[in-house]
């Protein structure tokens, strides 16, 4: 994920007031210390995102169930 404006396959998300940002209508709660940077989401598998902020792999979740792990 290139450092300046992410391109291509990634979902891009802003994180808000409260260190969250929404995927499909639900919150997602990162850390207060990233509120207003942006981080890159990829589908790698059926349901499953990585989480991705510059070229750091921060964690993976579900969509099913909404767990973060990493």
């Amino acid at each position: 994920m290139p450092k300046e404006g992410i391109t291509g396959h990634f979902l891009v998300k802003k994180i808000t007031t409260g260190g969250t940002s929404r995927f499909q209508h639900r919150l997602l709660y990162f850390a207060n210390a990233m509120v207003d940077q942006k981080i890159g989401l990829e589908e790698t598998d059926d349901g499953i995102w990585a989480i991705h902020f510059n070229t750091v792999l921060l964690a993976t979740f579900d969509e099913r169930d909404y767990i973060i792990t990493g």
